[in-house]
């Protein structure tokens, strides 16, 4: 048992808790049972599995893996929830797909809350989009943090981080929906579109607070789409406008279909 915060493997383990270099050049650090079911599901191989002595037996009996067993003071240290479950790993980092122009894509424009990230990301695999870049100067989308937000929906979504929106748009020549506030020149209705008509979109998520660049809101193939509501906020959270946005394209995609 490791019992030391001296250990090398604890130290490990800190670093991709932590680090995100770690994690880049490492792999994820992944805790909860029903998390590490969903990355092993994924294909992400256990190259640790973590847990306490009170779970280690849970544990092996679960994954069928012997744990690194760590003492539970050090596993608190490791954890990011008050009272941690006792499980977790340390996972290869799952491998994304070529993006596809056939489908949608979810693009988060230097988005910096991992909160808001993994929501989004959890949102959009329900919203059955299974492709996302996060451009650069966004946050992680495999943090512990955004993973914990995102309850693992990284897992089934091909995720492309640090790209640039020039290099997307020589691969999708489709509508980029660029989300905008209601007094935007030229916006139009959300619920005026006929969001059903494209077979691929890309949607664009803008930065917590100053909302998408200039230049993606200047895309030659920019669409200026808001959503209407009252005058009780000023605006909404990027996460809940990107559920009622992916969600009123899901639902006309049904109602198309359905007759």
């Amino acid at each position: 048992m490791i019992a030391s915060a001296q250990n090398p493997r604890f130290r490990e383990l800190l670093s991709l808790a932590e680090s995100p270099r770690s994690r880049r050049e490492a792999g994820l650090w992944v805790e909860g049972r029903r998390m590490v079911d969903a990355a092993r599901a994924a294909g992400c191989s256990i190259r640790v599995l973590v847990a306490t002595p009170e779970t280690a037996v849970e544990a092996e009996a679960a994954f069928g893996l012997e744990p690194c067993v760590v003492a539970a003071p050090l596993f608190k240290r490791l954890s990011l929830v008050a009272s941690p479950q006792g499980i977790a790993a340390w996972v290869a980092r799952p491998e994304a797909q070529d993006l596809d122009p056939r489908r949608d894509l979810l693009l988060l424009d230097r988005l910096q809350d991992p909160g808001n990230v993994g929501t989004l990301l959890r949102t959009a695999a329900a919203a059955g989009i299974g492709q996302v870049v996060l451009l650069s100067g966004s946050t992680e989308a495999h943090s512990p943090k955004a993973l914990r937000a995102g309850m693992g929906a990284q897992f089934g979504l091909s995720i492309h981080e640090g790209l640039d929106w020039q290099e997307l748009s020589t691969i999708f020549d489709v509508p980029w929906v660029a989300t905008v506030a209601p007094d935007h020149p030229g916006a139009q209705s959300l619920y005026a579109a006929s969001l059903e008509a494209h077979p691929a979109l890309v949607w664009c998520m803008g930065q917590e607070g100053q909302g998408l660049s200039a230049e993606l809101l200047s895309h030659p193939r920019a669409w200026h789409l808001t959503i209407p509501q009252s005058n009780a906020v000023e605006s909404l959270n990027v996460a809940a406008a990107a559920a009622v946005c992916l969600f009123e394209r899901r639902r006309q995609q049904l109602a198309a279909v359905s007759g």
